[in-house]
């Protein structure tokens, strides 16, 4: 998955909590390059606002301070959540599983 993201030119992640250091750091690197992708993050509201993800803020701060659109979403009332684990690359490639990207 790095590896593509280190190429791609346009990067869709969506998980329920977001930390992971290694794809940060790549995409950051993207972003600061001279032909930066489009990047999108999407993570759970609910799961940012509780907080029980301590490095998910920071983490997603630095994205946005990159150029990246982070976005926090929620699933219908009463109890609905973003509870997709996944990232597409240059609509092309997907990676999903069932483990938070953590």
């Amino acid at each position: 998955m790095l590896a593509d993201v280190a190429t791609a030119r346009e990067v869709l992640v969506a998980s329920y909590t977001y930390d992971h250091p290694d794809l940060t750091a790549s995409l950051v690197r993207r972003l600061a390059s001279r032909d930066p992708p489009d990047v999108v993050v999407m993570v759970d509201q609910e799961m940012f606002m509780s907080r029980s993800c301590f490095r998910m803020r920071p983490r997603l701060a630095e994205l946005r301070r990159g150029g990246a659109q982070v976005y926090l979403c929620r699933g219908p009332p009463p109890r609905g959540a973003l509870h997709v684990k996944a990232v597409c690359v240059d609509r092309r490639y997907l990676y999903a599983g069932s483990a938070n990207l953590t």
